[in-house]
Protein backbone atom coordinates (compact mmCIF):
# COMPACT_ATOMS: atom_id res chain seq x y z
CA UNK A 1 0.00 0.00 0.00
CA UNK A 2 2.76 2.46 0.83
CA UNK A 3 4.46 1.80 -2.51
CA UNK A 4 1.41 2.96 -4.49
CA UNK A 5 1.08 6.15 -2.47
CA UNK A 6 4.75 7.05 -2.85
CA UNK A 7 4.75 6.29 -6.56
CA UNK A 8 1.72 8.48 -7.24
CA UNK A 9 3.08 11.41 -5.22
CA UNK A 10 6.43 11.15 -7.00
CA UNK A 11 4.64 11.22 -10.35
CA UNK A 12 2.60 14.26 -9.32
CA UNK A 13 5.73 16.08 -8.19
CA UNK A 14 7.45 15.33 -11.50
CA UNK A 15 4.40 16.53 -13.46
CA UNK A 16 4.30 19.76 -11.47
CA UNK A 17 7.98 20.55 -11.92
CA UNK A 18 7.83 19.86 -15.66
CA UNK A 19 4.78 22.09 -16.03
CA UNK A 20 6.37 25.05 -14.27
CA UNK A 21 9.58 25.19 -16.29
CA UNK A 22 9.99 28.64 -17.80
CA UNK A 23 12.13 29.03 -20.88
CA UNK A 24 14.65 31.83 -21.01
CA UNK A 25 14.63 34.09 -24.11
CA UNK A 26 18.40 33.75 -24.33
CA UNK A 27 19.71 32.01 -27.43
CA UNK A 28 21.67 28.94 -26.30
CA UNK A 29 24.21 29.30 -29.13
CA UNK A 30 25.21 32.93 -28.71
CA UNK A 31 23.84 33.87 -25.31
CA UNK A 32 22.14 37.00 -26.66
CA UNK A 33 18.45 37.72 -26.62
CA UNK A 34 16.48 36.96 -29.76
CA UNK A 35 15.72 40.08 -31.81
CA UNK A 36 12.16 41.36 -31.56
CA UNK A 37 9.80 40.66 -34.41
CA UNK A 38 8.95 43.73 -36.49
CA UNK A 39 5.50 44.87 -35.50
CA UNK A 40 2.71 46.84 -37.05
CA UNK A 41 3.45 50.52 -37.53
CA UNK A 42 0.63 52.95 -38.27
CA UNK A 43 1.80 55.25 -41.06
CA UNK A 44 0.16 57.26 -43.82
CA UNK A 45 1.13 56.55 -47.41
CA UNK A 46 2.61 59.28 -49.57
CA UNK A 47 1.97 57.54 -52.88
CA UNK A 48 -1.29 55.60 -52.40
CA UNK A 49 -3.69 58.18 -51.06
CA UNK A 50 -7.20 59.28 -51.85
CA UNK A 51 -7.79 61.58 -48.90
CA UNK A 52 -5.10 61.43 -46.22
CA UNK A 53 -3.21 58.23 -47.05
CA UNK A 54 -4.41 56.33 -43.98
CA UNK A 55 -5.93 53.38 -45.85
CA UNK A 56 -2.95 53.16 -48.19
CA UNK A 57 -0.49 53.10 -45.30
CA UNK A 58 -2.43 50.57 -43.23
CA UNK A 59 -2.96 48.35 -46.28
CA UNK A 60 0.78 48.42 -47.04
CA UNK A 61 1.57 47.37 -43.47
CA UNK A 62 -0.99 44.55 -43.56
CA UNK A 63 -0.13 43.45 -47.10
CA UNK A 64 -3.67 43.77 -48.46
CA UNK A 65 -5.32 45.75 -51.24
CA UNK A 66 -6.13 49.32 -50.17
CA UNK A 67 -9.47 49.19 -52.00
CA UNK A 68 -10.66 46.40 -49.68
CA UNK A 69 -9.70 48.46 -46.67
CA UNK A 70 -11.50 51.52 -48.04
CA UNK A 71 -14.67 49.50 -48.69
CA UNK A 72 -14.52 48.11 -45.15
CA UNK A 73 -14.06 51.59 -43.73
CA UNK A 74 -17.07 52.92 -45.63
CA UNK A 75 -19.13 49.95 -44.40
CA UNK A 76 -18.01 50.61 -40.82
CA UNK A 77 -18.93 54.27 -41.20
CA UNK A 78 -22.42 53.46 -42.48
CA UNK A 79 -23.20 50.52 -40.19
CA UNK A 80 -21.33 51.79 -37.14
CA UNK A 81 -23.00 55.20 -36.89
CA UNK A 82 -19.92 57.07 -38.08
CA UNK A 83 -17.32 55.06 -36.14
CA UNK A 84 -15.27 54.49 -39.30
CA UNK A 85 -15.06 58.21 -40.01
CA UNK A 86 -13.98 58.94 -36.44
CA UNK A 87 -11.26 56.26 -36.62
CA UNK A 88 -10.05 57.59 -39.98
CA UNK A 89 -9.78 61.17 -38.74
CA UNK A 90 -8.00 60.03 -35.56
CA UNK A 91 -5.50 57.99 -37.61
CA UNK A 92 -5.02 60.91 -40.01
CA UNK A 93 -4.14 63.23 -37.13
CA UNK A 94 -1.99 60.77 -35.14
CA UNK A 95 -0.17 58.76 -37.81
CA UNK A 96 3.01 60.15 -39.36
CA UNK A 97 3.71 59.92 -43.09
CA UNK A 98 5.90 57.01 -44.12
CA UNK A 99 9.63 57.59 -44.46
Amino acid sequence: MDTDTNASSATNAADFSAATVVTDPVDPAGGAETPPRPGFRLVRSRSDRMLGGVCGGVAAQLGIDPALLRIGLVALTILGAGAGAVLYVAAWVLAPEED
